[in-house]
């Protein structure tokens, strides 16, 4: 009798300890997950706030060259049978702009008209492709080029191009060269946020920059091009860059 009392004591008990064990285990795995959705939408709204300030400074910074490069066609003498009044204004315009690494003219072939380069360069390292395809285009637009390196291998470019005419009537392609390292302090703005990854890329994938700058797949196309139409929406998938699971804005 005593025997069996005591086993039903013992049910009772181990009864109430697991239905606590129970309730506790039941908290905690709601306070972590409320814990964990709460976490994901603070990283979604930091997020979606950072691309929009980085898109927006981007834009803005290559208006500003966009509007730079048009105004060219304005300049007062630009007539490239006199060269030395125009590479003047050239190094003017470069000093008077941070973002500027050099400012050039270039033929369809790539050789260089005019340049803010103290010493005239017979070329300025862009492709006479790209410059025959800019300058027959219907679109007089800015273009980006793939990031190339300097002659001395010491550092990476970008061209911003856009087509203009001299006043002598000339077709030719005007270039603003930016330092890579300058397009990518202008993406991050100084954002300090752990594990975060940007790029700039193409329609179709192709990586212009990033911040952490991956060498290796510059100019290479990206795993997967991300579909225009959910530009700006919060995706959850593989970062472009390490493939690690991430929010892709």
């Amino acid at each position: 009798m005593m025997r069996r009392r005591n086993l039903r004591i013992f049910s009772v008990v181990t009864a109430i300890v697991a239905t606590f064990l129970l309730a506790i285990g039941l908290a905690t795995t709601a306070l972590i997950w409320d814990e964990r959705t709460s976490a994901i939408d603070n990283t979604s709204l930091q997020a979606t706030r950072f691309a929009t300030g980085a898109v927006a400074a981007l834009n803005r910074s290559l208006v500003d060259v966009d509007v730079l490069l048009a105004s060219l066609e304005e300049t007062k003498g630009l007539n490239l049978q006199q060269a030395a009044p125009v590479n003047r204004a050239l190094r003017a315009l470069v000093r008077q702009n941070l973002m500027l690494h050099r400012l050039a003219l270039v033929d369809a072939q790539g050789r260089t008209l005019a340049s803010s380069d103290v010493m005239l360069p017979r070329s300025i390292g862009l492709p006479g492709g790209d410059a025959t395809r800019a300058l027959t285009s219907n679109l007089t637009t800015l273009a980006i080029s793939a990031p190339r390196s300097t002659p001395d291998g010491t550092e990476n470019v970008i061209f911003l191009t856009r087509r203009i005419s001299t006043t002598d009537d000339r077709q030719v392609l005007a270039v603003a060269e930016v330092l890579q390292l300058q397009l990518n302090t202008i993406l991050v703005q100084g954002a300090n946020i752990g594990g975060l990854e940007v790029t700039l890329e193409r329609h179709d994938g192709t990586l212009i920059t990033s911040a952490p700058l991956q060498q290796d797949q510059l100019a290479g196309a990206l795993n997967q091009p991300l579909e225009p139409a959910l530009n700006g929406l919060i995706q959850t998938r593989p970062a472009r860059l390490s493939g690690q699971p991430a929010l892709v804005v």
